[in-house]
């Protein structure tokens, strides 16, 4: 077929025989021609989902729901929050004096005072705010470059389980809210950015000033596509 083709378009080559290298170079072309144009093919074994339980495939040091460290400055020296609680329990059945022994870096009852106060509160507002943040973003970002879809309904019900494990009773997931920045994210078509292709999801958030959108493909013919720019609404934290 392809050397008809040939004869009809190039007649000045019809004199010359193909030689077993043109027939095996055909025989290649017209295998990539079936693959280009089978929407079935299946470039990649697995297709992952948007689920955060999938990260671990595709990051081998991905640990599924991190835990939440919340650290206080006093004196200079960063405590978690356990460590924090452990000594103030202790202090109610010691003396100060006793505490200073056990932890040598407690000079003052100032200190003391601060962390009962902190661990009462479990941690402050703008701390606990800052916290869903950060946890927010590096969640975003994990998922980004595990090449995954990654869309403002998944960021908000994240943010809100941070905040309910915090116990930030006046924290509000609502649309307006989203990361740190409205302007360093936009939202992309993953349908039209080579993500999984008849994937029911067809969108994603990405960092402003991303040129190239990477992601797991079923059918080769999605990376011809271009991507849409959409601007993102800013966050409101309620107060």
């Amino acid at each position: 077929m392809f050397n008809n083709v040939m004869r009809e378009k190039y007649p000045e080559l019809t004199e010359t025989e193909p030689s077993s290298n043109d027939h095996e170079m055909t025989d290649q072309l017209l295998l990539l021609f079936n693959q280009l144009l089978s929407s079935a093919k299946l470039l990649v074994d697995h297709i992952l989902t948007l689920e955060f339980n999938e990260y671990d495939n595709c990051s081998g040091d991905y640990q599924e729901e991190d835990k939440i460290d919340i650290t206080l400055n006093i004196g200079g020296i960063n405590y978690f929050l356990e460590t924090m609680s452990a000594i103030v329990e202790f202090s109610k059945s010691s003396t100060f004096p006793t505490l200073r022994r056990l932890y040598r870096q407690i000079k003052l009852k100032e200190q003391l005072r601060r962390m009962k106060q902190y661990v009462t509160a479990q941690g402050t507002k703008s701390r606990k705010l800052e916290l869903v943040d950060d946890v927010v973003y590096t969640e975003f970002i994990r998922s980004r470059e595990c090449h995954l879809p990654k869309h403002g309904s998944d960021l908000r019900r994240l943010a809100f389980k941070i905040a309910q494990d915090l116990n930030t009773v006046d924290f509000t997931e609502s649309h307006q809210w989203l990361l740190k920045s409205a302007e360093n994210f936009v939202k992309r078509n993953s349908d039209e950015s080579s993500f999984s292709y008849d994937n029911p999801s067809t969108r994603t958030s990405a960092k402003t000033g991303e040129k190239i959108m990477k992601g797991h493909i079923k059918s080769i013919n999605t990376v011809t596509h271009s991507y849409t720019p959409m601007p993102i609404a800013k966050r409101v934290i309620a107060s």
